[in-house]
């Protein structure tokens, strides 16, 4: 495993709570880094959810402190990390899907979970981005129905270190890329033109998917009525 990926050092652990957690201490004492460990026991998920992180995982949290940056592009940096993460699979022969705005499925299930974070310091923010990716995982507690794992969709035992210098160093790159996205996350999604059901704290309701905002929010058409989707979980119908 490299110690210092484009940069960013790297700050290795067999367990932590959550990499989140670490990196919020490590940026009292450090500027930008990568937290990456082989388990955490209280993994998180979108919102409160939980995400499994057993043995044969990939764990890891990027941060920078002192950054210019606008909050309104937060949803963005998980577009990207999500599509590096879809590009990696990709090259390795998986066919990998996106599910807007936080998911890598494989066959129907979640093989990665992504979050960034944010906290405004006056004009500058300490940013993190946490992606989860079960590699060589075969155990997904409560979510055996729902996840799966490269090894458990080939057959093939990945190694861990070298898929990690590949993944933290092309999330870290793609990062803050402001680029129009927009075909790359349809190609990588299906989702233009599908209909979807978007169930938030306050209703459900079905939207035709028309397009995605340069800050990574969908577009739909509901009652007939062109409607930026901020929030809620996403199903196809």
């Amino acid at each position: 495993m490299n110690t210092n990926i484009d940069g960013l050092q790297v700050f290795l652990y067999d367990s932590v709570t959550s990499t989140f957690d670490v990196a919020k201490q490590l940026m009292t004492t450090h500027e930008k880094g990568v937290v990456i460990s082989k388990t955490q026991t209280k993994g998180k998920g979108k919102g409160t959810r939980k995400f499994a992180s057993n043995d044969g995982g990939l764990y890891f949290t990027i941060f920078l402190k002192n950054l210019s940056f606008n909050q309104s592009f937060l949803l963005k940096t998980v577009i990207n990390a999500g599509l590096s993460v879809y590009d990696v699979l990709v090259s390795l022969g998986f066919d990998a899907k996106l599910k807007w705005p936080n998911d890598v499925l494989i066959k129907g299930k979640k093989v990665c979970g992504i979050l960034s974070e944010c906290t405004i310091c006056g004009d500058k923010a300490d940013f993190m981005c946490g992606v989860g990716i079960n590699v060589n995982s075969t155990c997904f507690d409560e979510f055996d129905d729902v996840a799966t794992s490269l090894y458990v969709q080939s057959g093939k035992l990945f190694d861990i270190d070298e898929f990690a210098n590949l993944v933290v160093d092309k999330v870290y790159k793609n990062l803050f890329d402001d680029s129009d996205n927009t075909k790359r996350f349809f190609d990588a999604s299906k989702m233009l033109g599908k209909t979807v059901l978007v169930t938030d704290a306050n209703e459900s309701y079905t939207a035709k998917i028309t397009g995605i905002s340069p800050d990574g929010f969908l577009y739909g058409q509901k009652n007939g009525i062109q409607t930026k989707i901020v929030c809620g979980d996403i199903k196809e119908v």
